[in-house]
């Protein structure tokens, strides 16, 4: 086959995974910052697939790209079904349709990352790594955040309400498909483009449900009254903060890439008509799944902080009239940010935690997330205490079973040390330039301090003082070496306000994070960073 840049064109596809998201300054790069020239990594074009593993799809129409135009959004349809499909993604909507049936097919969107025609699309990016590698960065992070949001709304097994036969409940995701923001994810494919000499060029194309937004019923149902926009606009946020609960944020929130919808061609059945109006927000190749990205590693990885509250947070608390300020005239330009903020609770009702006893929020408080916080820094603070106890009890053990053999070592006179013995030739004199202006106390002392002159992490820096006992001695002699001790200490209480990056903040504020040390004799400062 072709380039599938014409229409009526059939693409095969077969089942592949991808990279790890990368390509931006959160992500961590692959090992090898390398493709081969019309390859795909981890995908071999001469390896058998089973067909019962196999798809196929027929183009109908170029959405968008074209050449230079980066990745080339393909309207096609279903002609092949997989017979087996995997978790990671939604089955595929319907079935092919069958001669004189006069059932319409199923209309899905592939969206092909072909390097050939990234070539000028980023001038910076594929001169530095070559269209291949930049290829390959968009389709990491867009499989990637499909892929995260469909496992994350992924249900564990047939809903109640469900009625549909064998498998087809997994199409009941609670995030991807209508009525959500995100389309319905039907998984990333590898497709093989003939070049001639049975050689092949490769690609990676991701998988989506049609969001159709033309058509004259479709215009005639978008009547663009006050009602009909915050409604609109009201969906959008609640999905919003929805996706910001689960650790995955929008960093190109802009209504340029929302489309309006009365269809469903995401059914399983057949394709739907929608009373209500849907909105569908596409291009995620700027999103972050936090769980992937390199702040993951840290000690509060890999989880987002947002993630430990019991309900999404509360609209109040993420977002204003002014993070949402390219949405003007989806919301009347006149309110000011006290009508907004009452549009706010007016439709997502009080600022309360919903998770309470009583309560019928459906959302989580900034108050609920300190007091979580706080108790997850308790809990750090005794295990802290508990491993330094553990240590410290562990060397006065050590030190115990080592009193027998210093005594014995004392005891011996200087015609019974191995020296003696074993030497024909008294020992020279030893050099006692150390000694020659310290008393013996000093030398002790002197040795301690050399040995805690040694670089140090930045949490032992902060922990320098000390008490008198990890100098002193642990058998009453003079002679012995001082016992390094543990020091005591508490850990930091660590309090920290996390507000999304980007259009979506709450009032402007950005990410502050105060440590302040626990406990009154730590002699640790206050540091804040902003």
């Amino acid at each position: 086959m072709s380039r599938p840049s014409s229409s009526r064109q059939k693409l095969k596809l077969y089942q592949y995974t991808t990279v790890q998201p990368y390509g931006q300054p959160q992500y961590e790069n692959p090992p090898k910052l390398q493709v081969r020239p019309g390859g795909l990594r981890n995908f071999n074009p001469q390896t058998y697939v089973p067909p019962r593993k196999q798809a196929q799809i027929e183009v109908i129409e170029l959405l968008s790209g074209g050449p230079r135009g980066g990745a080339q959004v393909l309207l096609s349809k279903i002609v092949h079904a997989p017979a087996e499909y995997r978790s990671s993604h939604a089955p595929f909507p319907g079935s092919p349709r069958k001669k004189n049936s006069g059932q319409a097919p199923s209309l899905v969107v592939a969206k092909v990352f072909d390097p050939l025609f990234f070539e000028g699309n980023n001038e910076y990016i594929c001169a530095l790594f070559g269209n291949d590698v930049f290829a390959e960065q968009l389709l990491s992070r867009e499989s990637g955040a499909y892929e995260y949001i469909y496992e994350k709304g992924k249900p564990k097994g047939p809903t109640p309400h469900s009625k549909r036969k064998g498998k087809r409940w997994e199409n009941d995701n609670s995030m991807t498909g209508h009525p959500h923001l995100t389309p319905q994810y039907y998984g990333t494919w590898a497709v093989k483009i003939e070049r001639g000499d049975h050689k092949y060029d490769c690609a990676g194309l991701v998988l989506m449900d049609f969001t159709d937004s033309h058509g004259q019923v479709q215009r005639k149902k978008a009547e663009l009254t006050e009602p009909f926009r915050l409604n609109v606009f009201r969906q959008i946020i609640h999905e919003l903060v929805v996706r910001i609960h689960i650790g995955f944020e929008h960093e190109d929130f802009d209504p340029e890439n929302i489309f309006l919808t009365f269809r469903d061609h995401g059914a399983v059945d057949d394709l739907r008509e929608l009373h209500e109006p849907r909105p569908v927000l596409l291009d995620l190749n700027l999103s972050q799944v936090f769980c992937k990205t390199k702040d993951a590693n840290e000690p509060d990885g890999p989880q987002h902080r947002l993630e430990w509250l019991p309900l999404p947070p509360h609209p109040l608390e993420i977002t204003s009239r002014n993070a949402m300020g390219l949405f003007i005239g989806w919301f009347d330009p006149d309110w000011s940010t006290k009508r907004f903020d009452e549009w706010l609770v007016q439709e997502f009702g009080p600022l309360e935690e919903g998770s309470a006893e009583g309560s019928t929020g459906k959302y989580s408080t900034f108050a609920t997330l300190d007091a979580i916080e706080a108790g997850k820094d308790e809990m750090m603070e005794e295990d802290l205490l508990a491993d330094t106890a553990q240590m410290v009890d562990t060397e006065e053990a050590r030190a115990l079973a080592l009193e027998p053999l210093v005594a014995s070592t004392q005891g011996l006179t200087l015609e019974d040390s191995p020296a003696k013995t074993t030497s024909p030739r008294p020992s020279p004199p030893r050099a006692d330039w150390y000694a020659e202006d310290m008393e013996p106390h000093d030398i002790s002392s002197g040795a301690s301090s050399r040995t805690s002159s040694r670089p140090s992490s930045r949490t032992s820096s902060r922990q320098s003082h000390r008490s008198d006992e990890s100098t002193g001695t642990e058998s009453g002699s003079d002679n012995v070496p001082p016992l390094r001790r543990h020091p005591s200490f508490k850990s930091p209480t660590l309090k920290r306000r996390i507000l999304p990056s980007g259009p979506t903040s709450a009032r402007g504020e950005t990410e502050q994070l105060v440590i302040k040390q626990a406990g009154e004799d730590s002699g640790m400062d206050t540091i804040e960073e902003e």
